[in-house]
């Protein structure tokens, strides 16, 4: 068993896309990143990116990668020396503060015909996703994905008036969310359904950052101590 300690604050976003210089000063004990860290999905982006992490005065910082991130994945990838200033979480668990994390950064397919403008590794099967989310142990405290579950915070608009929005999120992450029951769940991906909710005893907060038009949404903070958590 995990000792809690008595309080940890925690800000969260994602899908900043090159954008993390335009945010405000971060003061918090534990920063964690949702994905999407890149546009291009270049080294030099990640780079630019871990130089940001190295400047803040902030303990912790947890990252896993989104489906953007080309250049945190494959054979020739090193995603923890190009994000040297975090704790970059690829279907594994990490101890911090007396929390656990685990954090995962795998997107499902979208149906039909739409699968074909997804092109990144980062993207799985139905049958992929159920056995990835297998990995997230039973005492997880705080899940970051960058995919949403299904039906929460997971409306994808399209531009064709027939289909007037599409539930990108995954049943088999919602599904195993609900088992694990974390305290927290974070993710991004779906720029405009930035929110938080809660349900079944979780936060789910969509922390995504950039917005597709205008300024960019704020980072979500949020404390949890040894009762529960609380958004601020």
């Amino acid at each position: 068993m995990v000792e809690k300690i008595q309080a940890v604050e925690i800000t969260a976003l994602g899908d900043t896309h090159g954008r993390h210089e335009e945010l405000p000063d971060i003061d918090t004990d534990i920063l964690v990143f949702a994905g999407d860290l890149t546009q291009d999905g270049s080294v030099r982006e990640a780079e630019e990116f871990n130089r940001w992490l190295g400047g803040l005065d902030v303990k912790h910082k947890v990252v896993v990668a989104g489906n953007h991130d080309q250049c945190l994945i494959g054979d020739d990838a090193e995603p923890r020396g190009l994000l040297s200033n975090a704790t970059y979480l690829e279907d594994e668990k990490a101890e911090i503060e007396g929390l656990s994390f685990y954090g995962m950064p795998w997107v499902p397919e979208l149906p039909g015909p739409l699968s074909a403008l997804q092109k990144s590794t980062f993207v799985k099967t139905r049958n992929e996703m159920s056995a990835k989310v297998q990995g997230i142990p039973e005492d997880t405290d705080v899940l970051l994905t960058h995919a949403p579950p299904r039906g929460l915070m997971d409306r994808t608009f399209l531009v064709d008036p027939r289909i007037p929005f599409l539930r990108s999120g995954s049943r088999e992450l919602r599904k195993k969310v609900k088992q694990v029951n974390p305290r927290y769940h974070i993710f991004g991906h779906i720029h405009n359904q930035n929110s938080v909710c809660q349900t079944d005893g979780t936060v789910f907060a969509n922390v995504s950052i950039s917005k597709y038009q205008g300024e960019n949404h704020s980072p979500k903070k949020f404390t949890i101590n040894d009762a529960a958590g609380r958004v601020a």
